[in-house]
Order: structure tokens, then sequence, then C-alpha cells
């Protein structure tokens, strides 16, 4: 004699209730051991995909327009990643005023790189004129 066993599975694609399949096994009238399946990860669909393109775009023209001033381009990285992050580990954009105070506390570490540079500038304007001795050298 053949017993049957039911077995639940997923949901038609109509969205009606999961289907039973009858099986026959010979073990006694005890429940089959098949591995337990893993629900399979929820895909995004367009709408999605598309709300992730237009936020890391508008981050993207954030960060350049923040960074067009070079004395502000480390915390204008610094604040974009911050904000790619979140909206990887959250799903949204971050609110905006913790990262203006992230924007507001990474802009100090870049003055020194721009202080350096307005002087290497300045030194280079005055070797380029002549106005450093020896400059120009005659030979």
């Amino acid at each position: 004699m053949t017993r049957f066993f039911s077995r639940p599975l997923a949901a038609s694609a109509a969205g009606g209730p999961p289907l039973t399949v009858s099986s026959s096994a010979g073990t006694g009238g005890a429940a089959p051991d098949w591995p337990r399946e893993d629900e399979p990860q929820s895909r995004p669909d367009w709408r999605e995909r598309f709300a992730l393109g237009t936020d890391l775009a508008l981050i993207g023209v954030v960060v350049t327009a923040a960074a067009l001033p070079v004395l502000t381009l480390t915390a204008a990285l610094a604040a974009g990643s911050t904000a790619v992050h979140h909206r990887y580990r959250e799903g949204r954009l971050p609110a905006f005023r913790p990262l203006l105070r992230q924007y507001g506390r990474s802009i100090l570490p870049g003055i020194p790189f721009v202080l350096v540079a307005v002087l290497l500038l300045i030194d280079l304007m005055a070797l380029s004129r002549g106005l450093v001795p020896a400059a120009h050298r005659s030979c």
C-alpha cells in the first residue's frame, strides 16, 4: 500500500493559495525529512532601481558642487560617502542636518592642505616673475 504526504509549495504566480502535491514514500507514516529551503530574496523592481540611481546621481551632483572650492573637497567627500552608506543601509537618503554637521566638522582638516597649496602657488608665481634672487641664471 502506498502512503501519500502533502507538502506546501510556494503560492502560484497569480497570488492564489499554496498548492499541495502528493508524493509516495514508504516511511511508515512519518513525515519525510526534506531539507528546508530558504525564502528567495526579493528582487527590486524597476522603480526601486530607478530611485537608487537618482539618489546616487543627486549625491554625486551635490558632492561635486560642494567640492568646487578646494577647501571643501574633503568635507564634501566625507558627507557624500556618509550619504551613500546611509542609502545603502537604510534604503533612503539621510536627513539633511546630520550631513550638514558632518560637512562642518570635516572642513577643518582640509584647511592646512589648502594653505600649503596657496603658499606653493605664491612661491611658483614669484619664481616665474623673477622676484626671487637667483631666479634667473645667465649661462
